[in-house]
């Protein structure tokens, strides 16, 4: 993909004007750059600082060229692109982050465990003996030795935690702007990329959650936090905590979720895609409990006789229509 497209798509979306298909493009092309050296999330954060500050420049000199206003970013912290900008940036040959690259280059390198999911969970052991069961189509990474740290990247997805307890060394995963920060615990986190919101409910234990604006909560058993990515609000609700992560021994409890969730959890247990003919039908509520081993047609049917919708399947590929909403 040409640079100079890439600098206009970093300045819309640096100003708040950059469409959805533009921002998936740049999501695209984000996901085929990687780090040389695993990087902790720290560091990434302090990545994201400097690639604005080298960027700047830059983008300066392709605002001409594209007739765009930059505006400086409100967040540095909330988006993947200061890191994609500051690669970018590297490619052209920029002295400031060619400086901290070899810099970190010069350090021991981290060996880390990446565990990327399809269609199948996966429980995986931590270096303390903390467990982690990975939703299907989900991503994490941690390093294969904790030292001081026991920190744990949730890139995508869904996982549930069960943390071996260690006053001495708290346990930590990042998942986008959240920190989700315990000492002996067990959690479940939500945070699908298809879906606008991350959820954090807590089983057993307590759990700190705060991002670098606003939230800054103490969640105990039986909460749940759910946090807007748009505009960064969240709410705090009580939930059943044998419920909130059944998913992992195969039953699917949906209480009051939009059909877009719900297609989520379709495509994780049965890895077919949803189409929605009629866009409004993605919004409409629904509560719904299935089995994985139940046939997908039995929960289509279900779904067909609480909101009357219609669907057709083609090529792994579910067609929703209907008249929306009852």
């Amino acid at each position: 993909m040409h640079n100079d497209y890439i600098y206009y798509l970093l300045n819309k979306q640096a100003g708040g004007a950059i469409s959805p298909e533009e921002e998936m493009i740049l999501e695209k092309w984000y996901q085929s750059l990687q780090y040389s050296i695993p990087v902790t999330a720290e560091e990434m954060e302090a990545d994201k600082l400097l690639a604005w500050e080298a960027l700047k420049p830059q983008l300066s000199q392709t605002t001409e060229m594209h007739d765009e206003t930059i505006a400086a970013p409100v967040r540095t912290l909330l988006k993947p692109w200061t890191v994609a900008a500051a690669i970018l940036v590297l490619i052209a040959g920029m002295a400031a982050l060619g400086i901290f690259l070899n810099r970190r280059s010069a350090d021991k390198p981290i060996s880390y465990t990446i565990v990327q999911t399809q269609r199948q969970q996966k429980a995986v052991t931590l270096p303390d003996g903390s467990k982690v069961w990975v939703n299907a189509h989900s991503k994490i990474r941690f390093a294969n030795s904790f030292d001081a740290n026991r920190n744990v990247i949730l890139e995508y997805g869904e996982a549930y935690f069960d943390v071996a307890k260690d006053t001495q060394h708290p346990f930590m995963v990042q998942v986008d702007e959240l920190k989700v920060e315990v000492l002996g615990t067990a959690f479940n986190i939500q945070a699908f990329p298809q879906l606008g919101e991350i959820k954090v409910a807590v089983t057993n234990g307590k759990v700190a959650v705060s991002d670098s604006l606003q939230c800054h909560e103490n969640l105990q058993r039986d909460q749940v936090l759910t946090y807007s990515r748009n505009n960064h609000r969240y709410s705090i609700d009580t939930i059943d905590p044998a419920k909130a992560n059944d998913w992992k021994n195969g039953r699917i409890y949906l209480n009051n979720i939009s059909l877009k969730e719900l297609a989520v959890y379709i495509r994780n247990v049965y890895d077919y895609e949803v189409v929605f003919v009629n866009k409004d039908l993605a919004q409409c509520k629904n509560t719904i409990n299935f089995r994985d081993k139940d046939p997908l047609k039995e929960v289509l049917d279900l779904l067909k006789l609480i909101n009357h919708v219609k669907y057709s399947i083609r090529n792994k590929t579910i067609y929703l229509d209907g008249e929306g909403c009852l």
